[in-house]
């Protein structure tokens, strides 16, 4: 198999290290996508430009159903370790009561 023209990587899941999509452009007209979590690897796919075209549209019209960002839940490191990195010491002392 030919090396790849251009790779890159995107970290998926909700903690790091849950996984990691690659995509390269494979031989000057393909697109390879390989899928990696929890140390298993599904075999890698080779989408031709018409599919790949097709994958995005499809990403496209999912992420369009997601909530948007804003509506998201407190993230559980601020519910677990305190304050956030923009509030001071003194403010997260004030909230805890000291």
């Amino acid at each position: 198999m030919n090396s790849p023209d251009r790779e890159i990587e995107i970290a998926a899941g909700r903690h790091e290290g849950d996984g990691v999509v690659s995509l390269c452009v494979f031989g000057g007209d393909l697109l390879a996508l390989a899928v990696e979590g929890q140390g298993e690897r599904a075999p890698t796919l080779l989408l031709t430009r018409e599919q790949a075209i097709s994958l995005h549209g499809a990403l496209a019209e999912l992420i369009s159903l997601l909530p948007p960002a804003e509506e998201k839940m407190v993230e559980p490191a601020v519910a677990e370790f305190g304050a956030p990195p923009h509030q001071s010491p003194a403010t997260e002392q004030t909230a805890r009561g000291e």
